[in-house]
């Protein structure tokens, strides 16, 4: 896993840009910053990620306790299983329904 220091997680339509070289940093407190809508992408590469809608933060600290089913609800309005994928070593976001919001 590479060391990445935080993911910007946003529900704003943007072009996404996604890191060329997933490779481990070599120095030691090297932070990334990687700003993506790619939940699964964020959750494979950082250990910590901000959640933001409309510039405002909706969730923020380490991913296993940010990426959780309660923020992505609040950030996209949809109902997802997030749970530990074994053989790929990190959090998995599986969006199951949308929630209709009025």
């Amino acid at each position: 896993m590479a060391n990445c220091g935080r993911a910007i997680v946003s529900r704003e339509r943007g072009r996404q840009n996604r890191a060329s070289n997933q490779r481990q940093p070599t120095q030691p407190g090297l932070t990334i910053v990687v700003a993506t809508h790619d939940l699964n992408f964020a959750a494979s590469l950082c250990h910590s990620i901000v959640m933001l809608a409309e510039g405002r933060v909706v969730a923020a600290g380490p991913t296993g306790d940010t990426l959780t089913s309660m923020s992505i609800q609040a950030l996209y309005g949809v109902v997802a299983d997030v749970y530990p994928h074994h053989a790929a070593g990190h959090l998995t976001v599986v969006p199951l329904r949308r929630i209709r919001r009025d």
